[in-house]
């Protein structure tokens, strides 16, 4: 698989013939965005350490500095003040003076201090940038190397990869050159070595990641051995390292592609949206944008959301549960969509078994169906606001039957949809994220104003469980939809 951004060239070992033949070129036209140094602190680092002083031992963070500098240990073996990313290297997010120090692979680190790094399986984020490299050398790195305690995190021009006490999970097989940009991911919810998420110059890659050395370990990460470009040996990264960031909770896809992008100085606005969010950016407090109608247990109204649960599942009926969700777009009613989405759902709760059984699919509503009222709905069909029939992309009825058959209403009642994605896991731990992607061009239509909304169903071949989706849902915990976007007046990066 081979992914180009400007002329920046990321080479992935191929894994199925649909990987292999996709190509993302991203136009390099784009009006400035903002800084690379404003688009971190405005996700909310607990660290972030810029690494551009030129003397002294200090490394500088911008966040809570009595508390989150580093020191430059070993300095002798550490060179200060050298060229870090920059617009010579097509990333004018950065300045022309951007510095970053090089480490030698001969002893020389900064030592970090603790007391503030996520510590057991709590999410969390590491980012930030290198050049040069070796596979069995660490950029960053704390905790002791026992009983899941240790996160060590290497990286190279051809493997990136996370070990915890012996399991080292990764990517082998790249083919990266000059300035690379990093995101390592440990999702809410997840405790296993082998559930970290990847991100290479804004691009996902966990899909290629594998077990590279020893077993799976339970993540149970202690704040101490805190290091930047060395673990508690004594070889070192040989290479440069810059713009190094912490955060306590994951960051999404599309949050970590508004990082590159703005170090690229492209025009992207990276939005999050859910009940109560605050989109200063466009002038909402308190969005109140998201409804829903379930279609189970008698209960359909709920626009918008208030605190009503949302079952997604069956607990010993013959009927596939179904949910509608949709978004209220208007403050980005001529927008353009840039890339795919994220629609995230939180699960509160568990009855019955569900495991990998169970499939949970999700929809895009066909457009050239009657609007639907947010009213009282039952097992199998949904109120509508007029008499159009609900019917498939060829005008037909969608036909009659039940769950797990496959029937999705009665004539005349029935959805007409289109597939976007279906998620099946072992295991739905509470607390962790259902996540489905959502094509760029499903969010385009919802930004042009085209798009009733999301059908999300359940098919239970066992008939004996369900999920709980946000029982509260009034906050983040909720439906949230993450998208970057970007003015239409505005030349944006293009897929194709």
């Amino acid at each position: 698989m081979f992914r180009r951004r400007n002329a920046r060239l990321l080479r992935l070992p191929c894994t199925t013939a649909a990987a292999c033949g996709l190509i993302w070129l991203v136009c390099s036209a784009a009006m400035a965005g903002p800084s690379y140094e404003q688009a971190v602190l405005d996700s909310s680092p607990i660290a972030y350490w810029r690494l551009g002083e030129t003397t002294g031992v200090t490394a500088a963070s911008l966040i809570d500095p009595t508390g989150t500098n580093g020191t430059y240990t070993n300095p002798g073996n550490i060179t200060l003040g050298q060229a870090g990313p920059g617009p010579g290297d097509g990333l004018p997010g950065f300045d022309a003076g951007n510095l970053a120090p090089l480490f030698g692979g001969s002893g020389g680190y900064v030592s970090l201090p603790g007391g503030f790094l996520p510590t057991g399986s709590t999410p969390r984020t590491l980012e930030g940038w290198f050049n040069g490299g070796d596979n069995n050398q660490t950029f960053f790195n704390y905790g002791p190397n026992s009983s899941g305690k240790r996160m060590s995190v290497t990286a190279s021009n051809s493997r990136v990869a996370v070990a915890v006490s012996g399991h080292n999970y990764g990517i082998n097989g790249l083919s990266l050159s000059g300035w690379n940009h990093l995101a390592i991911v440990l999702p809410q919810g997840q405790n296993k070595s082998d559930q970290f998420r990847f991100f290479v110059n804004g691009e996902e890659i966990s899909d290629a990641a594998t077990g590279l050395a020893g077993s799976t370990k339970t993540v149970n990460t202690t704040d101490s051995a805190q290091r930047i470009a060395r673990t508690q040996g004594s070889a070192t990264f040989p290479g440069l390292i810059d713009e190094v960031a912490v955060y306590d909770r994951a960051l999404g896809r599309e949050e970590i592609l508004s990082h590159y992008m703005a170090a690229e100085g492209q025009s992207a606005q990276y939005f999050s949206l859910y009940q109560t969010a605050d989109l200063p950016e466009l002038e909402i407090s308190n969005y109140a944008g998201v409804n829903n109608v379930r279609l189970n247990d008698g209960v359909g109204l709920n626009s918008p959301m208030t605190n009503e649960q949302l079952f997604v599942g069956d607990a010993g009926n013959n009927v596939g549960n179904r949910a509608l969700v949709d978004f209220d777009m208007t403050a980005l009613a001529g927008w353009q969509a840039i890339g795919d989405a994220t629609l995230r759902f939180r699960v509160n709760g568990k009855q019955g078994t569900v495991n990998a059984a169970d499939a949970f699919e999700l929809y895009q509503i066909a457009d050239e169906n009657g609007t639907f009222a947010y009213g009282q709905s039952s097992w199998n069909h949904l109120v509508q606001s007029d008499t159009t029939p609900w019917q498939d992309l060829s005008g037909n009825d969608l036909p009659t039957g039940t769950s797990p058959a496959g029937a999705l209403g009665a004539p005349g009642e029935g959805y007409g949809t289109v597939p976007l994605d279906t998620i099946s896991q072992s295991s739905y731990p509470t607390g962790s994220f259902v996540e489905f992607n959502v094509p760029q061009a499903v969010v385009q239509d919802m930004l042009d104003g085209n798009f009733p909304g999301f059908l999300l169903r359940h098919e239970d071949e066992d008939l004996a469980g369900r999920l709980t989706l946000n029982d509260v849902r009034s906050g983040a915990n909720g439906p949230t939809l993450s998208l970057l976007v970007a003015p239409a007046d505005v030349p944006v990066p293009t897929t194709g």
